[in-house]
C-alpha cells in the first residue's frame, strides 16, 4: 500500500481487523510511492510525501500497539486522545514491512520495519545482492536486528500456457511500460 494516500488510523484500523481475522498472522507492506503526478491526484504534497509517510508510519504502529488512549502532534497528523479498537492481536501488531526501492527506503527499512520488500522490478543481481547489504549494514548500525528480505516478484499460475500469454500481455505488460515510461525500469523491459 503507498501509505501517503491513507488516513493512518483509517489504515491502521483495516489491518488491524484483517489481522484479527487472521489470527495474528497479517503481514502489511507499505511504501512513500515515488509518482509525485500520482500522490497529487490524491491531493497530497508531493514535496513532503516522505514526512506524511514516516508520520504515517509512526501513528500506525502507535494505533496497533497502544491499548490506553494516546496522543500524536506531527507536522502532518495531530490525534488526539485516540485508541483502536479492536486493536492488532500481537502486542507488536501486524508485521509492518517496508516497500521500495530508492536509497531512503531501503534506510527506513533499516530503521523502521520488520521487514524489506524489494518492488517487482527488473534488477540486476549486483544491485540486489547492494540493497540487501545496505539494509543489513543500517540495522547493524543502529544496534537492530536486520528485518527480514524478500524480492517481490509476480506470479500467475495456469495449466494453460495460452492464458499465462494473455494475463502477461493484459495485465503485467502494460504496469510494466508505464513503469519503464517513468524512468523505473531504464529501457530494459523487453517488447
Amino acid at each position: 500500500s503507498v501509505l501517503p494516500l491513507y488516513n493512518p488510523m483509517e489504515f491502521a484500523e483495516s489491518w488491524a481487523a484483517i489481522d484479527q481475522l487472521s489470527g495474528g498472522r497479517a503481514v502489511v507492506a507499505i511504501g512513500a510511492g515515488y509518482n509525485r503526478d500520482y500522490l497529487r491526484a490524491f491531493g497530497i504534497d508531493g514535496a513532503r510525501y516522505r514526512r506524511r509517510f514516516a508520520e504515517a508510519a509512526e501513528v500506525v504502529r502507535r494505533a496497533w500497539t497502544r491499548r490506553s488512549p494516546w496522543s500524536y502532534h506531527g507536522q502532518i497528523f495531530t490525534f488526539e486522545d485516540v485508541r483502536l479498537l479492536p486493536g492488532a492481536v500481537r502486542e507488536s501488531g501486524p508485521s509492518l514491512w517496508i516497500a521500495g526501492q530508492s536509497p531512503w527506503a531501503v534506510k527506513y527499512a533499516a530503521e523502521m520495519g520488520d521487514g524489506f520488500a524489494r518492488d517487482p522490478f527488473p534488477i540486476t543481481s549486483e544491485a540486489w545482492r547492494e540493497r540487501v547489504a545496505t539494509v543489513r549494514a543500517d540495522a547493524a548500525r543502529r544496534g537492530l536486528a536486520a528485518p527480514e528480505i524478500v524480492l517481490l516478484r509476480h506470479v500467475y499460475l495456469t495449466e494453460d500456457p495460452a492464458e499465462a500469454d494473455a494475463v502477461l500481455e493484459e495485465v503485467c505488460l502494460p504496469q510494466f511500460r508505464f513503469y519503464e515510461g517513468a524512468g523505473l525500469l531504464r529501457g530494459r523491459l523487453a517488447q
